[in-house]
């Protein structure tokens, strides 16, 4: 049965990195050879001291499968118990290595084989031990796979910030915190939907990849970056003097990266050549406490003051999307 879990555990670390295994076939092949494992050796090698080495041969292999895929993902998954579960496992694996080479080559025979009080006594705590370290690991592995769905629920797939509900989570962490407070802007793309219908989405969402990098450029460190669906932008910026200043340097980075992706598909229309142009826009307010009557108001005052700002543009004259 313990060959069985390393290989289950072993197949499990695989799936839950996406990696290339046989379907079910080798954690299968490894429970029913670790399951009939104690009737074949029997079977074939009527020594004790046989049937303990390949045994314990057959263990360490498996322990050291397992042992491989999670020091292959320690660096994806910036966890202490995975470096610490891949150590144990190979661990695990050379001292079973080491007892396997001692009983083949008949050193350990005597000890190993003989039935006494202490051989009981060792071989049930280290199974128990071992269970142990087992269940701990497929623990391991369902947190892990409870923090990928996190990630996706949280985080936006196409831009890497924030969704909507990761940023109001993060936002109730740092609500229990001392807080000076700070200044949440609205981001907007103008004319997003024409973007999308005259380029095509994949420009749309390259679009959108340029505004989250210039959002990331110039808001401060430890900034709470989010994408609240479309093309609207939330951003909470801690310790900022001018939220003026760096509104201004958003809409201008966004307005230069932009043209250079618009420049890729020029419009024609009636023999002239039109310049599809990109811009943001936005409002802010500012927040001096963190708790959610004083961040509802302010997100919401941002989000007016971005609407008055679009208003404004409309009402203007000089090039918008289009430009001949």
């Amino acid at each position: 049965m313990l060959i069985a879990a390393l290989f289950f555990l072993w197949h499990g670390a695989r799936v839950f990195y996406r990696r290339k295994t046989a379907s079910m076939v080798w954690p299968l092949l490894g429970s029913i050879f670790g399951i009939s494992s104690n009737f074949v050796f029997v079977a074939l090698f009527p020594s004790a001291a046989a049937r303990i080495g390949f045994t314990s041969l057959a263990v360490a292999t498996a322990a050291a499968l397992a042992a491989h895929e999670f020091w292959q993902v320690r660096t994806k998954h910036r966890s202490p118990g995975v470096v610490m579960a891949g150590v144990a496992l190979a661990l695990t694996a050379l001292m079973l290595l080491l007892h396997a080479l001692l009983a083949l080559t008949g050193v350990s025979e005597p000890a190993s084989t003989q039935r006494n009080p202490v051989n009981a006594a060792s071989h049930l705590i280290g199974v128990t031990l071992l269970m142990c370290t087992l269940t701990g690991l497929l623990m391991a592995v369902n947190a892990m796979r409870a923090s990928q769905v996190r990630a996706l629920a949280y985080i936006d797939q196409l831009t890497g910030v924030l969704g909507r509900r990761g940023f109001f989570s993060a936002t109730k962490q740092h609500s229990t915190r001392t807080f000076p407070g700070g200044v949440v802007f609205v981001f907007d793309i103008n004319e997003f939907k024409r973007i999308n219908d005259t380029k095509g989405h994949e420009t749309g969402d390259n679009i959108l990849r340029v505004l989250t990098s210039s959002i990331r450029q110039y808001a401060p460190p430890k900034s709470l970056i989010a994408r609240f669906g479309g093309d609207e932008f939330i951003v909470f910026a801690r310790e900022i003097e001018s939220p003026e200043v760096m509104a201004e340097q958003v809409k201008a980075a966004f307005s230069a990266r932009s043209a250079s992706v618009l420049a890729q598909n020029t419009l024609h229309q009636s023999g002239k050549t039109r310049l599809a142009l990109a811009s943001v826009s936005v409002g802010w307010a500012r927040c001096t406490q963190l708790d959610e009557a004083s961040f509802s108001s302010a997100l919401h005052e941002a989000d007016r003051e971005m609407y008055r700002v679009k208003i404004r543009r409309r009402g203007q004259a000089g090039p918008r999307l289009d430009e001949i």
